[in-house]
């Protein structure tokens, strides 16, 4: 959920155009707990690859960029040799999960549980920033899939990343909460929504 995404940044920047009077800091909100961030107020607006299932309380709006998959592995990992990786690949090696404050239960809302054919994606090790998984993967304790941009913001001596194939492309949008929003968010938003501005299409 980085903020190098280039529609992002004409809307941003096409905002503060239109709506001088209203102040734009952009964050970068990492880890498990962004929808959390989101409920307590520490952001209005949120850009990121979200999976299924968000809450009912919660707007999805349109989608910022498309970009295809890589996966970062150690170094020293036999996958680091392939010029191209299968998501199949996902069945042996895991990724990393998020506990279940109910259960425990490693899970990661951003991924499917299972392969294209079926096959369970394992959760193993857990992670809640950046800097956490890419360790995780420099020990090869899991791997690490990720949008080809990652790299580019984000990186570790240890890791590399290969293309990876098997996926649709993965898509960034932007969410908002549904009620409670103040003025200069719904600006923001309609602006965000409005098929007659530049930053709103691709």
């Amino acid at each position: 959920m980085h903020c190098g995404d280039e529609r992002f940044g004409r809307l941003v920047a096409n905002f503060r155009t239109v709506f001088p009077n209203y102040e734009v800091t952009t964050l970068d909100v990492t880890g498990s707990d962004y929808l959390q961030a989101l409920s307590d107020d520490d952001v209005d607006v949120l850009l990121g690859r979200f999976g299924d299932g968000l809450p009912g309380d919660v707007v999805q709006g349109p989608v910022m960029s498309r970009e295809h998959w890589v996966l970062g592995v150690a170094r020293t990992h036999p996958l680091a040799e392939h010029d191209v990786v299968s998501v199949e690949e996902l069945a042996t090696h895991a990724i990393f999960g998020v506990p279940d404050p109910l259960t425990g239960r490693l899970h990661n809302p951003l991924y499917p549980e299972t392969t294209p054919s079926g096959l369970p994606i394992p959760r193993r090790g857990v992670a809640r920033t950046f800097a956490e998984v890419l360790r995780l993967v420099a020990q090869q304790d899991n791997v690490f899939p990720t949008v080809a941009s990652f790299p580019t913001y984000y990186g570790h001596p240890d890791v590399v990343f290969v293309p990876m194939r098997g996926w649709p492309p993965a898509a960034r949008t932007l969410i908002w909460r549904a009620h409670g929003n103040n003025p200069g968010v719904r600006a923001f938003i309609g602006l965000a929504t409005d098929p007659r501005s530049k930053a709103s299409r691709t």
